[in-house]
């Protein structure tokens, strides 16, 4: 879906942004339905960085995307510009998202905070500046995504008065992964509580298999374990692939 704009005058960049046709959901709805997912939500920030400068920020507001920060607006420096961005423009814990480099947030349990992890850059050169001043940005991701579903009745069978609030899915945070990153939980999200037909969903480094580390874990409370429960794993993370969905489904 793409975004209208609005003219500007002058020789102002006029930004319009747009998903690639080779990933399979996007940026602000990653939880979302179909048509969801292919929107950016208001408010959603992204930098844009001209010919190797610090990047702007950017911010949807009414389907245009407006500049936000003191800088004034951004200006066709040169005839055959090149231009670089990355969503979400936002800071973590472990850095700040930038065009080379992306983070993943831990904690993923709310829409807004799976957003946050939904990294994705797009690149545009021009070889002479168009007439309209439109610059036309098509955004590709950097993430997976992993659903999980659990089955409630394979598990009650096993356990006796069985609640389920979190599931865990292992990943390094930097974007892109390093063959000797460390992997850390990632609390994932999920519309509800317990085990109520829905998906677990979250946002993890692609290019990162591990056959030695966990991949998911289910934190499991039942007569069983008593008030502290029981953590389950599943072991050995594959190959993901960037912009692309896998579904495993725990029975």
């Amino acid at each position: 879906m793409e975004e209208e704009q609005v003219n500007v005058a002058g020789n102002e960049v006029i930004v319009k942004a747009t998903i690639g046709g080779e990933s399979i959901f996007t940026r602000s709805y990653p939880a979302g339905d179909a048509e969801g997912q292919k929107q950016f939500a208001d408010y959603s920030q992204i930098g844009i960085c001209q010919n190797g400068g610090d990047a702007r920020k950017f911010e949807l507001k009414n389907s245009v995307w407006e500049i936000k920060d003191s800088k004034g607006p951004m200006k066709w420096e040169t005839d055959a510009p090149v231009f670089k961005a990355f969503y979400p423009y936002t800071s973590y814990s472990s850095g700040v998202n930038s065009y080379d480099k992306g983070y993943i947030d831990q904690n993923q349990t709310k829409e807004d905070f799976l957003a946050r992890s939904d990294y994705m850059t797009a690149t545009k050169t021009y070889t002479t500046i168009p007439e309209n001043r439109q610059l036309d940005l098509t955004f590709e991701r950097k993430t997976a995504r992993v659903v999980v579903n659990i089955t409630a009745s394979s598990f009650t069978n096993e356990f006796t008065n069985l609640n389920l609030n979190d599931v865990y899915v292992f990943s390094q945070t930097n974007i892109p992964a390093t063959p000797v990153g460390d992997v850390k939980e990632i609390t994932a999200y999920h519309d509800g509580y317990g085990v109520n037909g829905k998906p677990w969903i979250a946002l993890v480094a692609p290019n990162a298999a591990d056959a030695d580390k966990n991949f998911i874990g289910v934190k499991v409370y039942s007569d069983e374990y008593g008030e502290y429960g029981k953590m389950l794993y599943v072991k050995g993370i594959p190959n993901l692939e960037a912009g692309k969905s896998y579904t495993y489904n725990l029975k």
